[in-house]
């Protein structure tokens, strides 16, 4: 099942049954529409912003996704690329929570 994210398309798929290649890709494409939206919209807007919100929750089941799939990968670009994602999808994640946290008065 995929639903749209600002014209996006994300997958809503458990974690077992996600093609690797297109995990990585829509981990690629969410982790970079949530940075961008995070330095679009105004700090205290992120808390009740829909797209903002549903773009972390993406990012959220693709990093715990990526990291299911990362210990039977045996490839080493394979390995890598889910690495790489992983990485993406963290940054995106810690720029979403600090700046909630600095909103929240908590950093």
């Amino acid at each position: 099942m995929n639903s749209q994210i600002a014209g996006y398309t994300v997958s809503n798929t458990a974690s077992s049954n996600v093609d690797i290649n297109e995990a990585i890709n829509d981990s690629k494409r969410v982790s970079s529409f949530l940075l961008h939206m995070l330095y679009m919209i105004e700090p205290q807007q992120i808390k009740s912003n829909e797209i903002v919100k549903d773009a972390y929750e993406e990012c959220m089941k693709l990093k715990e996704c990526l990291s299911d799939h990362l210990w039977s990968q045996v490839d080493n670009d394979t390995i890598n690329s889910i690495q790489s994602s992983i990485d993406d999808l963290t940054q995106a994640l810690s720029k979403y929570e600090m700046t909630s946290d600095m909103v929240e008065g908590e950093w």
